[in-house]
């Protein structure tokens, strides 16, 4: 089974990546491929021009040549995608938004057939500064990835959200939820529920 686990914040020290951390630690049991990205440390990437030219080559490949190209190339070839992001203004940050865009437009399936990605199993773990869900923005992201996942197709095996201070980083009750994740998305998928 291949993992790429995508790290959407531009801090490989925050929060988001102290989730990350220890969603692969629960992962570790089952031994799976892992590809990990750090959106924040790409050099060259550009968003979605909306120019619908990964629609009209055979290979839905996005014309942006930059070095997302590969990690869409990567997604594309897991079996399960685990994205890690940081809430910012009311929704996804911008990184994320932009992979999640680029990658999920250019492998959507035309003429009638299936997305690139779909039946693909996926978590997503979402820090925030704000108390809850609402003033957070935290809301608006999960909703936004469910209708990404029924419009595109793939599985959302979990969600984990929470607060995350500057000072104290993700509770360790949203620490292990994090492990329980990886250890589901980990799991084979004949065997997952």
């Amino acid at each position: 089974m291949k993992v790429l686990a995508v790290l959407g914040s531009g801090r490989s020290r925050g929060n988001s990546s102290k989730a990350m951390a220890a969603a692969i630690d629960g992962m570790a049991h089952n031994s799976p491929t892992l590809e990990m990205v750090e959106l924040g440390k790409l050099k060259n990437i550009h968003p979605c021009r909306g120019c619908d030219g990964c629609r009209r080559n055979k290979r839905y490949e996005c014309v942006n040549k930059d070095e997302l190209l590969a990690i869409i190339h990567e997604a594309r070839e897991a079996d399960t995608i685990l994205i890690s992001a940081p809430i910012y203004f009311f929704g996804f940050n911008s990184l994320t938004k932009l992979f999640m865009e680029r990658t999920f437009y250019s492998s959507e399936g035309y003429d009638g057939g299936p997305s690139l990605l779909s039946r693909k199993r996926f978590g997503l773990i979402l820090t925030y500064g704000g108390a809850d869900l609402d003033d957070s923005g935290a809301r608006n992201a999960i909703g936004t990835f469910r209708d990404m996942s029924r419009y595109v197709g793939f599985q959302v095996e979990g969600i984990v959200h929470g607060t995350a201070s500057e000072k104290d980083g993700p509770s360790e009750t949203m620490l292990e939820e994090c492990r329980e994740l990886g250890r589901r998305l980990s799991a084979n998928v004949d065997s997952a529920t």
